[in-house]
């Protein structure tokens, strides 16, 4: 898809790079995805280190099949946009409660 938007530096990797390091198999684009959160993760926890106060949301809530998750975010005065601040940062899978 980015390929298809222009991207010539992805477009000239995938072409010209070697055949075993095109970092396309599933495994290796869950680990760029999980590290990317990790990294997005912990620039969201400086911000909020940072703020005067905060706030912790968390909604919890069911699917069809039952399976409970807890979604949880942060809320905080970003001094330096001069704004507040929602940021999500995850959902936990629960035990069912019944």
């Amino acid at each position: 898809m980015r390929i298809e938007a222009g991207d010539q530096y992805l477009q000239n990797h995938i072409e010209k790079g070697k055949r075993n390091a095109i970092y396309t198999s599933p495994q290796i684009q869950n680990e760029i995805i999980n590290i990317s959160g990790t990294v997005i993760k912990d620039c969201i926890i400086n911000d909020v280190k940072k703020a005067v106060a905060f706030s912790i949301m968390a909604d919890e809530t069911a699917d069809i099949s039952g399976t409970e998750q807890l979604s949880i975010g942060i809320r905080f005065f970003d001094d330096e946009k001069r704004a507040i601040r929602e940021e999500f940062l995850g959902l936990e899978l629960l035990e069912n409660s019944r």
